[in-house]
């Protein structure tokens, strides 16, 4: 994969098809792998940059003691999107969809369209007071945060996934899995600083010039329910849509079920 070199960070990304170009942001405890079968299916009609965010891939590890922000996200998302001329797409995975949502508010009409599929900017459900939401990340939260102090990776990687694939996800995995799983929890524990910290007021979503598309599972988590919620109030002008089954990671088990939304957008806007 071709890898471009931004102050102290490198990135690694994945360039493939044809314009116009959508930049692909992926999950936290993922990697740009998780988009290949939209890839595949599309590139004759678009030009795909999937990125690989702090940590994963050969993209530069965030360096411990440092405070992650959106912002030092948000600067790979800038910086891949300057290899190319003209206005670009955004498609962002739930950490992905946070990172891709706070690029389009501060890149401006750089962005044409934005597709967020079950974003993350948590501290939007303590401000729209989805109470029962918000307790409900600050457990899972705060459980991360107190193992991962601890360098208990193993029972916050078992944590993370139960919370969202459910109890039986974690031991039905293979022991190369969930090894390969517990070695990515410490990009997220950098990522959580970067959530809970960022501006999540109605301005900066109403900001947005894109054409935005809003995609969430019916039967998934109620912190992300309540994001949705909270969005179809701030920006009753996106579009909004369910899909009927796959929870949180819809996109990587039902990309049946998403990548033709994601495609039927596309296409409308351009």
């Amino acid at each position: 994969m071709p890898k471009l070199k931004t102050g102290n960070f490198n990135i690694d990304y994945l360039d493939e098809g044809e314009a116009p170009v959508v930049l692909l942001v992926h999950s936290a405890a993922s990697n740009n792998r998780q988009w290949r079968q939209l890839i595949e299916e599309n590139r004759s009609q678009f030009r795909f940059l999937a990125i690989n965010l702090f940590g994963y891939g050969e993209t530069s590890a965030w360096p411990d003691g440092q405070i992650q922000s959106m912002s030092d996200q948000v600067a790979l998302i800038e910086a891949l999107s300057a290899i190319v001329e003209g206005s670009i797409c955004l498609i962002g995975h739930s950490f992905g969809g946070a990172v891709a949502a706070t690029a389009a508010s501060k890149m401006k009409e750089n962005i044409k369209a934005l597709v967020l599929l079950e974003p993350n900017p948590f501290p939007l459900l303590k401000v729209a007071n989805k109470h029962e939401a918000h307790e409900e990340i600050m457990e899972l939260f705060n459980f991360l945060k107190h193992h991962g102090e601890k360098g208990d990776w193993e029972s916050a990687a078992e944590r993370f996934v139960s919370y969202w694939l459910g109890t039986a996800a974690w031991p039905s995995l293979s022991e190369d899995r969930q090894q390969a799983f517990i070695a990515t929890l410490p990009n997220n524990k950098h990522e959580w600083d970067a959530v809970m910290n960022m501006d999540v007021g109605d301005d900066v979503w109403q900001s947005i010039k894109a054409d935005t598309l809003l995609v969430k599972a019916q039967e998934t988590k109620k912190s992300v329910a309540g994001v949705y919620e909270a969005f179809q109030d701030i920006c009753p002008h996106w579009d909004f849509k369910e899909v009927d089954e796959g929870g949180h990671m819809a996109p990587v088990i039902r990309p049946d079920l998403v990548n033709p939304l994601i495609m039927n957008f596309l296409k409308a806007v351009y």
